[in-house]
């Protein structure tokens, strides 16, 4: 959860200079409030779409945000970005694609999540073990869920066999265990606090100059 506030110090600084009733002062701020949270919300998605290889791009990052509104009683936004971990196969997958019985796949299945400054890295559990490894190398599969209705819907991600464990379905297989990578909330508060925060209150005074002549009459 990413918030900021503006204290009543600067109400009564500003109720002073404009010479105004507190009530449209308190107008001025929430509306002022509420459009910087729009531009600041605004920033967090296009800069962790650039910065991030989701293949959503920015609106996977969007569609995760919730904006809680400053209130005249409430004077401060909230931005809450909440997400859970996101499938590693959401991001950069080289190749992507699902091979039926591993028939024609790769020897590599290569992922990033960063778009520059990120390498595509070779996917395994037990990477460079002088060839050990390679029967944990990820890949990728496809999932049927089925739900208590009976729906089935199918499931595409990057996965991995767990050593030493068993399917359900098939014992004679190790069970498979999906991978994640960062949540879209947590790439959002990096860019948050790295590119955005320090130029908050600057967007907010520049909001407040703009809405200013619109409750002076």
């Amino acid at each position: 959860m990413i918030g900021y506030t503006v204290s009543i110090e600067g109400l009564v600084e500003l109720e002073m200079d404009l010479n105004m009733s507190k009530d449209k002062t308190k107008n001025i701020l929430r509306t002022a409030i509420n459009n910087t949270a729009k531009k600041v919300e605004k920033q967090m998605y296009t800069e962790a779409g650039k910065r991030y290889a989701l293949k959503e791009g920015k609106q996977g990052y969007h569609k995760v945000n919730k904006i809680e509104k400053a209130k005249v009683s409430r004077l401060y936004a909230t931005i809450i970005a909440a997400s859970r971990p996101a499938d590693t196969y959401k991001f950069m997958v080289r190749p992507d694609t699902h091979f039926p019985g591993s028939k024609g796949a790769p020897s590599w299945i290569k992922a990033k999540t960063l778009k520059k400054g990120g390498h595509l890295v070779g996917m395994a559990l037990k990477k460079n073990s002088g060839g050990k490894g390679d029967k944990y190398k990820a890949f990728v599969v496809k999932y049927h869920n089925v739900s208590n209705a009976g729906a089935i819907s199918d499931h595409t991600a990057l996965a991995e066999r767990v050593p030493g464990s068993h399917m359900k379905s098939n014992p004679h297989k190790e069970a498979l265990k999906s991978l994640y990578s960062t949540t879209q909330a947590k790439g959002e508060e990096v860019v948050y606090k790295t590119k955005i925060d320090s130029t908050v209150y600057s967007t907010l005074s520049e909001q407040i100059r703009i809405t200013i002549p619109k409750y002076v009459k």
